[in-house]
């Protein structure tokens, strides 16, 4: 058999060590051997486990030493994220879609900046104070912030929670509308609320101060029937009884039954 050059040799070392090219190799174990040609190496253990893992698409079991190594690291939470802060307060407030909860940080977060821009101004700059005054109005209007006291110091305090605290849901809560928040998130999907004549679905609408008294219950809500129409029942039975057994004068009770203040 005549001699090959020297490089094709190493191609074909490359492909005995592939795990993948099988039917190669076994017609290369055929060929006859001769001076000339070295003999190929037997295939390594090391690709055996790496044929393995890609066959099954999913990595392996790592051994003791490797998750002894591995112990003290999270590949899940990172410190950037803020730890367990974010579920925390999804769970707190039933925020059921993530996305709120990043448009509501990326707000505070161009709010701080904005505050950091205004404070390297000149404090008695008339630009300066027409912005915060608006800033000011505008996020207390919202119901963001607690007061309209001219300082830049409540709009860098601005929080997450802020905005938690104006979603439909809450405001449900605070109104007594809803005993938790599971049950206001119900009431508002199936339609059972409405702000001003418009009826909302949405547990992440945003209630102003302005729209806060406008919340109330749909006209057609079953719901409302058999919360408000029992009140008003009891309420009208009370009178109807007062009416037809009204109480007797003081001078007519019973003496041990009744005694002077």
């Amino acid at each position: 058999m005549p001699s090959l050059p020297a490089g094709v040799f190493q191609h074909l070392h490359r492909v005995w060590l592939n795990p993948k090219l099988t039917s190669i190799k076994h017609s290369l174990n055929n060929i006859p051997s001769s001076p000339s040609r070295p003999k190929l190496p037997q295939q390594h253990h090391c690709t055996i486990s790496l044929s393995k893992t890609s066959k099954q698409g999913s990595m392996r079991k790592l051994k003791y030493h490797e998750k002894k190594l591995l112990k003290k690291d999270n590949f899940i939470e990172w410190k950037r994220e803020g730890g367990h802060r974010e579920p925390h307060v999804m769970q707190r407030y039933h925020v059921t879609d993530r996305d709120d909860y990043k448009k509501y940080s990326t707000l505070c977060r161009n709010v701080q900046k904005l505050v950091n821009i205004l404070k390297q101004m000149d404090s008695r700059d008339p630009y300066r104070i027409k912005m915060t005054d608006s800033l000011l109005e505008k996020l207390y209007n919202m119901g963001v912030v607690p007061s309209r006291k001219k300082s830049l110091a409540l709009c860098q305090r601005l929080s997450v929670l802020a905005f938690c605290r104006r979603r439909l849901a809450t405001v449900l809560l605070k109104l007594k509308f809803a005993e938790h928040f599971k049950e206001a998130v119900t009431y508002i999907q199936q339609g059972h609320i409405r702000v001003g004549p418009e009826t909302v679905t949405d547990p992440a609408f945003l209630v102003t101060r302005n729209m806060e008294d406008l919340v109330t219950w749909v006209d057609t809500s079953k719901i409302k029937r058999k919360v408000l129409v029992p009140e008003a029942a009891g309420s009208l039975s009370d009178t109807v009884s007062l009416l037809m057994h009204p109480p007797l004068p003081y001078h007519n009770r019973d003496p041990h039954q009744c005694r002077r203040p």
